[in-house]
């Protein structure tokens, strides 16, 4: 299996927009609108890391992968991040993690080959030059082969 066209995959599902690649590339990404509202799915170079036996130092047939990925929706650079209605946490960034981000969680959870290790989830603001708003988050992902 390969992590990327599984994660793929998943947001293609959930009508999300994917892009893999460095955050420099990712960065030159434009929204089709002002008012777009699409959740857009940035997944950074994926690190690899088969486990070996302690004992015989073959393959134990388990890959771990680690990394970040974010997700994201287009914001206006003027709103503020709290304490009115239409803010970016209302607006942006609790969306994801009380909906979107739970629905792609149980996309994941359902792939018998792989395991979720740790998720660590963090506010983002007005990342890239579009001045998207959502969670970033540093994944440890473990495969059975």
């Amino acid at each position: 299996m390969n992590l990327v066209d599984k994660l793929r995959e998943i947001t293609k599902g959930l009508g999300w927009q994917f892009y893999y690649g460095r955050r420099d590339f990712q960065n030159l990404i434009e929204t089709e609108s002002e008012n777009d509202n699409t959740n857009y799915f940035f997944l950074d170079p994926v690190r690899r890391s088969p486990e070996y036996s302690n004992d015989s130092g073959m393959p134990t047939g388990e890959i771990y992968y680690t990394g970040y990925f974010m997700v994201l929706t287009k914001s206006d650079l003027d709103q503020t991040y709290d304490n009115q209605d239409s803010d970016k946490w209302t607006k942006h960034i609790k969306p994801k993690l009380d909906k979107a981000f739970q629905e792609f969680q149980n996309n994941l959870i359902c792939v018998d080959e792989l395991q979720i290790v740790r998720f660590d989830v963090t506010d983002a603001i007005n990342v890239f030059s579009e001045n998207f708003d959502g969670i970033l988050v540093n994944y440890k992902i473990k495969e059975y082969l």
